[in-house]
């Protein structure tokens, strides 16, 4: 199922609404982003549209270590953002993951397996 993006989602990422971003770039093709607070319904067609907002990086590496909710709808927001960097050949590194807001929803629908989920910012 596609779920609907409004036009306003498609913001820079350093402007996202409710979920503050930090954009960092590291490496020849690499683009961080820091995410901090809930990501959930509100919010999660702007997470699905991190691969626009971040350009031609060929790895995203999204951190969650501030996130402090994390809902069906931003577990799906993430999966969207994979397929779609995965589609075009670019690659999704989701890091901070090892605290119990984010790591909880991600084991119990199983994307812990599926995603490239790493403890620590690796830039």
């Amino acid at each position: 199922m596609e779920w609907p993006v409004k036009d306003d989602h498609a913001v820079s990422a350093d402007r996202l609404s409710i979920i503050r971003a930090r954009p960092r770039r590291g490496a020849t093709g690499t683009a961080a982003v820091q995410l901090d607070g809930e990501i959930d319904f509100s919010n999660a067609g702007q997470v699905a549209g991190l691969a626009d907002a971040l350009g031609g990086a060929s790895v995203i590496i999204v951190d969650l270590s501030d996130v402090t909710f994390l809902d069906a709808a931003g577990l799906t927001a993430l999966l969207r953002l994979a397929a779609r960097l995965s589609l075009s050949g670019r690659h999704l590194v989701l890091t901070g993951t090892d605290h119990h807001p984010v790591r909880r929803p991600l084991a119990i629908c199983g994307l812990d397996s599926i995603l490239d989920c790493r403890p620590a910012l690796e830039v």
